[in-house]
Formats: structure tokens, C-alpha cells, sequence
């Protein structure tokens, strides 16, 4: 990655709210000051000269002096790095030479996006942000030059292992939620935008809908908790499958014995069970949860194409649909919004809003679940890579997580060679740093997210950890 050298950083200052200009009538006594009728006229008679002289260069064909604009060029887009910033769009050139450069090439290009003719923003940053950027303002993105590359790469090499179509990587900075990485691939250089396909232009973390699946479980066990129905140590029946009247069947595709805890439910990613589970909750309270968790609502990501998903109303859904839901199914989301949910576990039961910008203005965090139930899902989640998903497991640290393998729709019916494989996790467990969603699209032979997408969590962790030099953390068993 090079470095390139930025100027300081330019500000838009708006001057504040004045008096009205007081304008003088002439009072009587300036038929005694002759001087102040010649500096009137003076006044008005400048304007119609300019105006008589453009007139006359048009009728006949005289050169006329051009207008004094002073050009403003388009503000650079930025990224804080130790040494200050780190540039990913900048404007050079005079007049009709204007270029826009993007001297990071293809890092970070699908949140950035490009410009076309006359600098107008077409995609991403540069279009979202593009009255701003007009103004000569500079725009600073919250992403970390080292975890947004090092996100890129892993997800580059995961392409390239599974076979997959697409992916996303969401990397969340903890109790800020800064979000430090949005990695997108197939990547673009965004200096040579249009020798890639329009399809990869888009920022798939923002723009990509697809439904969550069972990562969804962990958020629905603290639901339960925070009601105070059940714990981690809570028993349930949950056979192998449930049996719906005119509808076809829920199924578990992982083996286990009938009687299960809510934990071991996480660990086996029992749909059965977890349905059974949500009855007690009922479909109308499931809905509430699920929209204070983020989904099928703005994320408030500023000016940005960030699609909210669809949930729709609970009184329209079946009860085969209400435990559909339940696992993630039936209902849609973006990998930002699926980061965002699981940020709730680790702020304390609080839903915070994601920021690109700096200085970007959110609304005020609101309550989901209580501090002590986000503590304790956090400990089934833990104990859930810990017992169930060895590929999410990260030497030296204590994680926690759930895995997600959704089915996907092509030409408006389900498809049985594609599916999306999930997983959302964060690290530490008892004191959180980051939050990270993974999101591969259609990988082929091994599909299931405790497969392909553990792995991309396990790597990107060990890079962050690295990066911020967050000190081991073992798992206790508890």
C-alpha cells in the first residue's frame, strides 16, 4: 500500500447568522453632499456596463474578458493512519484538466465509489457525498488503512478457496461502532473503474440483502433471556424435526439427542429447537425485538446506499413463518445491519448506530436488552465456538460467535446450489473490542458458514488483535 503525502486537512467554516445590511434612504441633507449622488450612480452603472459589453462581444464576435470565478476543487477523501492520513481520492489539474485520483487503487474502492464527467460523483462515497465534496471540503472515513486491507485480502483468498460469487467482511469497532472495515469482493481499482463489470461497482456490505439465517439464533436466545423465560441452562424438547399441518416440515441438519438446553440449542443450531423456544416469546414480541435489533430499518449510515432489508408485519405471517423467523429465515438484511445486531451483545444491550464519517452525527443509542442479559448470551456464544465451530476458534483468544447458512433465491424460487454462508462474532468475550460479520455468496461444494466463513473470522481477529495490540484472552471454562 503506498503512502501517499496529503495536504492538511480543509474545513467549511459557515459564517453565523447576521443582522440584515441597514440600507440608508438618502436623507434631506444630501442635496448639500453632490458626492454621495455620483457614488450611487456609479454603483448602478457598473452593472449595465458589464451587461453592455457581453452584449456587444456577442453581436459581433468580440473577444470578452471571461467572469473571475474562483475554481473550487472537489475535496479529498481520507483515512487516519499513525503518520495523519492516508489519501483515497484527490482532485488534480486546472479547468477542463480536472482528474480525479485515486492513489490507493483498490482499497476500500466499493465504499469510496468514483466520479464521472464534470467530477460529478456516480457511486459510493462519491456520489452519497457528493454536495460536500463539491464544496472543496475534505471527508474523513473511519476505516483503518490496515484492518481494511488486511479484510480485503482475507476475503480476496476465501473467493478464491470456496469458489464463491461474491462476500462481504463488516469490522466494528466496539461502543463506537467506527466501522474500521467494509470489505467487498471481487474488488475494482477505482482509478481504472471502467475496465471492471458495472456489477462489482456497488458496496455489497451496504447494498447486498440476504436472509441472515441461524446467526440469528444467538440474537433470539437473548431475547429470551432478557424476558426472563428461559437461560443458557434452560431445558426444551427439540426432536430432530416439527411437524407443521398443510406446510412442510422444519428440520435440523445437525444430529442431537431430543432434550436440549438453550445452549446446546446455539451449539447444535437446533431450528427446532430455537422455534420452540420462540414460542414462548410470541410472534408479535419477536417482530419488536427484531426491529430494535436493526433489521428492516435505516442503519443511518449518512447519505449512503444502505438498503434496510424487509421484515414485514407480524400479523401476516403463518406459524410456520413465526418459527421461520426465528432462525433467520423469511426475513432479509445487509451485513452492516447484521454487524450492527450483534454490536448490541457487546455494547451492553444498546443499539448504536454504525458511523462511516468522522464527526458524523447518530441518533442516541436505545435499549434492546439489559447489560446483564447481553453478559450472559455473550457466554453462550462463547461456549457455542468453543464446543460447536473449531474453525471460528482463535489460539490465545476467547470468542464468540454464530454461524449461518441461508438458502438464496434465483429467478423467484428458491435455489438448491446456492446459499449464503454466515458468521457474526466479536472478541474478546468479557471485554469486547471489534465486532465482525462475514457474508460469502454462493461457495461451492462446502457451503455452511461453521466452514467457510469461520475461517475469514478467525484470520481477520488474529490480524485486528495484532493491529491494536489487544492482549491475549484465553477462554475460562465456566
Amino acid at each position: 500500500m503506498t503512502q501517499v503525502e496529503t495536504k492538511p486537512i480543509k474545513t467549511t467554516t459557515i459564517p453565523l447568522e447576521t443582522e440584515p445590511a441597514v440600507v440608508d434612504i438618502l436623507p434631506p441633507v444630501a442635496v448639500q453632499q453632490p458626492w454621495r449622488f455620483t457614488l450611487v450612480g456609479l454603483v448602478l452603472a457598473v452593472p449595465l456596463l458589464l451587461l453592455w459589453l457581453e452584449f456587444a462581444s456577442l453581436s459581433l464576435g468580440l473577444p470578452f474578458i471571461p467572469k473571475v470565478v474562483q475554481e473550487v476543487q472537489r475535496g479529498r477523501i481520507l483515512m487516519r493512519d499513525e503518520k495523519g492520513f492516508m489519501t483515497l481520492a484527490e482532485t488534480a489539474g486546472q479547468g477542463a484538466n480536472l482528474e480525479r485520483h485515486y492513489p490507493q487503487e483498490r482499497l476500500a474502492a466499493g465504499v469510496l465509489g468514483f466520479v464521472g464527467d464534470e467530477q460529478k460523483g456516480l457511486y459510493g462515497v462519491e456520489l452519497f457525498q457528493n454536495e460536500f465534496l463539491k464544496k472543496g471540503a475534505d471527508l474523513v472515513l473511519t476505516l483503518d488503512p490496515k484492518i481494511q486491507a488486511s479484510a480485503e485480502a482475507t476475503l480476496e483468498n476465501a473467493i478464491l478457496s470456496t469458489g464463491a460469487e461474491s462476500g462481504t467482511v463488516v469490522v466494528m469497532e466496539a461502543k463506537t461502532n467506527r466501522l474500521l472495515a467494509v470489505a467487498n469482493a471481487p474488488g475494482f481499482d477505482a482509478s481504472n473503474w471502467e475496465a471492471s463489470k458495472e456489477s462489482i461497482w456497488k458496496n455489497r456490505a451496504f447494498r447486498d440483502t440476504f436472509d441472515p439465517g441461524s446467526t440469528i439464533k444467538g440474537l433470539v436466545a437473548a431475547m429470551l433471556v432478557n424476558e426472563g423465560i428461559a437461560d443458557a441452562d434452560s431445558p426444551i424438547y427439540a426432536p430432530m424435526q416439527r411437524q407443521y399441518r398443510n406446510a412442510p416440515p422444519i428440520n435440523d441438519a445437525i444430529k442431537h439427542r431430543p432434550d436440549l438446553t438453550l445452549k446446546d440449542v446455539l451449539k447444535y443450531s437446533s431450528n427446532v429447537g430455537i422455534s420452540r423456544f420462540a414460542d414462548r416469546l410470541g410472534a408479535r414480541k419477536l417482530h419488536d425485538y427484531l426491529g430494535k435489533f436493526g433489521f428492516g430499518r435505516d442503519v443511518w449510515v449518512k447519505d449512503s446506499s444502505v438498503e434496510t432489508g424487509v421484515l414485514t408485519n407480524w400479523q401476516g405471517w403463518r406459524p410456520r413463518d413465526f418459527a421461520t423467523h426465528s432462525f433467520g429465515q423469511g426475513f432479509t438484511s445487509t451485513a452492516v445491519q447484521l454487524a450492527t445486531a450483534f454490536s448490541v451483545l457487546v455494547n451492553d444491550g444498546q443499539y448504536i448506530a454504525p458511523k462511516l464519517f468522522d464527526g458524523q452525527d447518530i441518533p442516541k443509542p436505545t435499549r434492546v436488552i439489559s447489560p446483564e442479559a447481553a453478559k450472559a448470551t455473550r457466554t453462550m456464544l462463547e461456549y457455542t465456538v468453543n464446543e460447536g465451530v473449531k474453525r471460528a476458534q482463535v489460539p490465545n483468544y476467547c470468542v464468540g460467535g454464530k454461524t449461518g447458512t441461508s438458502e438464496t433465491w434465483v429467478n423467484g424460487k428458491i435455489s438448491s446450489s446456492r446459499f449464503h454462508a454466515l458468521f457474526a462474532g466479536f472478541f474478546p468475550v468479557d471485554n469486547p473490542k471489534v465486532v465482525i460479520a462475514v457474508q460469502l455468496y454462493a461457495p461451492k461444494s462446502v457451503y455452511h458458514g461453521s466452514l467457510v466463513s469461520a475461517p475469514v473470522f478467525r484470520q481477520i481477529v488474529l490480524e485486528t488483535a495484532a493491529r491494536y495490540g489487544i492482549a491475549p484472552s484465553p477462554c475460562v471454562k465456566r
